[in-house]
């Protein structure tokens, strides 16, 4: 019997070790695919992956008589002046355009060689949310949620631009990872590495500043279970568990500094750059391309919209289903419901009445001291989901109720809640396999449904960088049929076309009031 169990487990893990290596590989594939999408383009029509390459060009070292200035905000060649965006992925790419040119490819374009860092840290966390899945649920729900998220359509596109939404993802997905091992052993070497991963994530973008609160439920969830295997000790656990948050500060602030220090050298560029683009988000500051969300509907509009297109039918509906029954998993109904309308619904009430920082901090406390409350009422082989919920709904909540809605600022919890909705699939089946055949049968058609799927929505979007760009295709077009010297009107705030130089190309201030 032994030897047989034994040879079980060896074919179980040799499945999955088969089945990460294929989900790796499609990630791969679909990621890398097609990085020149915009060949015959002599700039990147993406307005942000171009202002940062802009930005990355801008940098260099300093010569040796230079090296003082490093710590002079106006005169640093390494300063980029610039944080809408964190430092670290400008940094990064100076970096690697150096080594590319150390070894004599100097030709290769700025803008491919970022978008294969974007590919490969969104592959990256790929296998990240397959480490995390096993970790807090099992091995099949993290395989499940590494090959649902190899093809999620949202993370394929993300990864053909280099903006910095696929590395702030690996860096959330890491911190996450290290701060659950935080909540199960209380070790400080996590909670070391779970502050460096998010100093590099604070050193990408600042959104992911409610980071810190899983900083918090991590250490709060270890204390409360070593508080309960030993009650005799008042305050070893609690103690521990204070100083591992100072600890995760500590390492995450000094991160920060050593990788963007001029966060504090230039601290007045560095506000008013934050300053604007919490204003953007918000609508404060009016701006032509964020007019297309006048009148969406907060939080409804970036869920559907994923189900829609981010993700697609049906694994867009799995996911959102998954992360309402994460909310409640564990706990009675009634409480679970309870825990929703406290810890979700009345938040988002007050940030769709109250637009203010105020506002915020009030939303994210009820949201944070709900979910507290029901630790004691989830079962232990359930708290280790709350240290993600801790970081999906105050993120959502405040994502949600901006006025801005691009759908890549969703990729922050998109592996999270890809992996809520594996969870949910795999609950499902082995709820059937107790009600028989027929019950095996439909749950089994509805996890190959959200797979294949998840795969063909995937194989159509890619069909997208199979061909050229419209803007080349439109161009060509134009130079074939229309007549040498025509009037070309060009909206103004939009891309234009390349080689019109046989045109005469005018503005059409559609903006303007």
């Amino acid at each position: 019997m032994v030897r047989s169990g034994l040879s079980y487990l060896g074919r179980r893990n040799t499945t999955i070790t088969i089945g990460l290596v294929l989900a790796a590989s499609v990630a791969i594939a679909m990621r890398l695919y097609g990085l020149t999408w915009d060949a015959g383009l002599m700039w990147t029509p993406h307005p942000d992956e171009r202002a940062i390459l802009m930005k990355v060009s801008g940098l260099s070292m300093p010569s040796l008589g230079q090296f003082g200035s490093l710590l002079e905000a106006n005169s640093s060649p390494l300063n980029p002046r610039w944080f809408p965006y964190g430092s670290l992925p400008l940094y990064l790419l100076k970096v690697v355009q150096g080594l590319f040119s150390m070894v004599g490819m100097e030709t290769v374009e700025l803008r491919h060689v970022g978008r294969g860092i974007s590919a490969l840290a969104d592959v990256g966390t790929v296998l990240l949310v397959y480490v995390l899945g096993k970790r807090i649920y099992g091995s099949r729900e993290g395989l499940l949620a590494a090959a649902l998220l190899a093809m999620a359509v949202l993370h394929i596109q993300a990864s053909h631009f280099f903006t910095v939404d696929t590395l702030l993802g690996f860096f959330t997905v890491a911190s996450l990872l290290f701060l659950f091992r935080v909540a199960q052993e209380g070790r400080a070497k996590d909670s070391i590495i779970a502050g460096v991963f998010i100093g590099l994530g604070l050193a990408t973008k600042a959104s992911i500043v409610p980071i810190f609160i899983p900083v918090i439920f991590a250490h709060l969830i270890y204390a409360v279970h070593e508080r309960a295997v030993s009650p005799e000790d008042n305050w070893s656990p609690w103690t521990d568990a204070s100083k591992g948050v100072v600890v995760v500060v500590a390492a995450s602030l000094l991160v920060l500094v050593v990788v963007q220090p001029y966060t504090i050298i230039d601290w007045t560029g560095f506000i008013r750059d934050i300053t604007e683009q919490s204003e953007m988000v918000q609508r404060i500051r009016d701006y032509p391309y964020t007019r297309q969300y006048i009148g969406t509907t907060p939080y409804w509009y970036q869920v559907s919209q994923s189900i829609v297109w981010g993700l697609g039918l049906p694994l867009g509906l799995v996911v959102w289903a998954g992360a309402l029954y994460a909310c409640v998993r564990g706990m009675k109904a009634t409480y679970g419901l309870v825990y929703i309308a406290s810890g979700i619904v009345v938040p988002m009430a007050i940030l769709v009445l109250f637009n203010s920082y105020v506002a915020m901090a009030i939303s994210l406390l009820l949201a944070s001291i709900s979910l507290a409350l029901t630790l004691k009422l989830r079962t232990s082989t359930t708290r280790g989901a709350a240290i993600l919920l801790s970081w999906v709904v105050p993120y959502f909540l405040l994502t949600g109720s901006f006025e801005v809605k691009f759908l890549r600022y969703l990729i922050p919890i998109t592996p999270v809640l890809v992996l809520f909705g594996a969870h949910l699939l795999v609950e499902i089946w082995e709820r059937a396999c107790k009600f028989g055949q027929l019950a095996k049968v439909v749950a089994g058609t509805m996890c190959v449904l959200c797979v294949m799927g998840t795969a063909m929505y995937a194989a159509s979007y890619m069909a997208v960088y199979s061909s050229p760009h419209t803007s080349v295709r439109m161009s060509q077009w134009i130079n074939n049929e229309a007549d040498k010297g025509a009037v070309i009107l060009k909206e103004h705030w939009e891309e234009g076309l390349p080689r019109l130089e046989n045109y005469l190309v005018k503005e059409l201030p559609i903006y303007d009031p």
